[in-house]
């Protein structure tokens, strides 16, 4: 897949479908956040690009966990 420009609510879906138990925590210490933050981040609530992409990058390959 080329790089596109994808919108930052485009990926807070995808990851919202693929992420797994301890991959907030994993980003959060990867780049100095709380978890907290990085909660509210991937939740929508607050907004931060760093945290976004870090996470859209771990996660883009796995398969859904809706099923």
């Amino acid at each position: 897949m080329a790089f596109r420009n994808l919108t930052p609510s485009f990926k807070l879906v995808k990851i919202a479908t693929k992420k797994k138990y301890g991959d907030q925590s994993t980003v959060a210490e990867t780049l100095d956040y709380s978890p907290s933050h990085v909660s509210n981040v991937l939740a929508g609530r607050r907004n931060n690009l760093t945290i976004t992409n870090q996470m859209y990058r771990k996660v883009f390959r796995r398969e859904s966990q809706l099923a």
